[in-house]
């Protein structure tokens, strides 16, 4: 039985008496037995299932009287907190636990602080040798020597050493130079006798592709280079800077990307166009007149060789075609 449950038990029955309630309507008010309320006032818990029995029917009172609950309770603890003399047996406890925490705090504080010297001393000594590493990859092969073996010793009796070389060059030098003057622009002109195809880059841009129509000029002018290729040459008159030259390739036969620049344009100047001689005839001497008389055979130009083959391809066109027909 405690004695903050009795107490407790008496403040109720007491503030029940005051306010005339009897025992059997205020068991039926709080749907609780007589026989547990009387438990409750007699502050005998048991009697009943368990201490939480005991405080739930004496919440349920107090709140039915009026009373507050926790506050009651609070006010009984001190009570019996200040009446209740102190126990020499937890007083001698207490003061042996403080005889001994002294030493034990004082042995834990050296070992912390050992602990932190220890771990001082070891980030110092990591610190350094990550320094002194630093310092012999990066810093060691760039350290100046003491002293360079050109500057003598004594600096002050030291003489200059004048170069006579140098001073005739500054001398001599003509600083009166030329002013710079821009390049000519180049100028490239195709004439096509016949059908053909030309591309020309101008600077690096592309000034013309496309099939050439007969008997019309293209001029294509460029500051710096020109590249042209050109389909069937000989339908093509090409001229550079109001002269005709030559571009085709001797072993191909073609003109294919040819470039033309600032610094070649000279040799492709002095490769002019010589003018053929014809018609193209060879004399042989005859085998049966012992006189110097000659006998002359025409041989036909590349032109009328080229039309020839031009007539011998389209005939056999024609007559693939004619065959499809007849045969659809």
């Amino acid at each position: 039985m405690s004695e903050i449950n009795v107490k407790l038990g008496e403040l109720i029955k007491l503030e029940r008496e005051r306010q005339n309630i009897n025992l059997e309507d205020f068991s039926t008010q709080l749907k609780i037995s007589s026989a547990n309320l009387e438990s409750i006032e007699s502050g005998d818990s048991s009697k009943l299932p368990s201490d939480l029995y005991f405080n739930l029917f004496a919440k349920s009172c107090c709140e039915a009287l009026g009373i507050d609950f926790i506050r009651t309770v609070d006010a009984i603890k001190v009570e019996f907190s200040e009446t209740t003399p102190p126990n020499k047996n937890s007083a001698n406890s207490k003061s042996k636990e403080k005889s001994k925490n002294p030493s034990d705090n004082s042995g834990k504080d050296e070992k912390l602080q050992l602990k932190k010297l220890a771990y001082m001393l070891g980030g110092i000594i990591g610190i350094f040798v990550i320094f002194m590493l630093i310092y012999f990859i990066f810093f060691k092969n760039d350290t100046p020597n003491s002293q360079p073996s050109n500057i003598p010793d004594n600096i002050e009796n030291a003489q200059p050493n004048n170069n006579n070389n140098d001073v005739e060059i500054a001398t001599t030098y003509d600083w009166n130079t030329s002013e710079y003057t821009p390049p000519e622009p180049i100028e490239l002109k195709l004439t096509a006798s016949k059908e053909s195809w030309a591309t020309v880059l101008a600077d690096g841009d592309t000034s013309l592709f496309r099939s050439l129509v007969p008997n019309k000029q293209y001029i294509i002018n460029a500051d710096y280079r020109i590249q042209i290729s050109v389909g069937i040459p000989r339908f093509v008159e090409i001229e550079l800077n109001g002269t005709k030259i030559n571009l085709v390739n001797p072993k191909t036969r073609r003109i294919s990307k040819v470039k033309i620049n600032q610094i070649n344009l000279e040799s492709f100047l002095e490769s002019k166009i010589e003018k053929k001689i014809e018609p193209n005839s060879i004399n042989i001497p005859s085998e049966n007149n012992t006189d110097t008389t000659t006998n002359s055979i025409n041989i036909p130009s590349e032109d009328s060789i080229d039309t020839l083959i031009d007539t011998i391809v389209q005939s056999i066109q024609t007559e693939n075609t004619n065959e499809k027909e007849e045969g659809n």
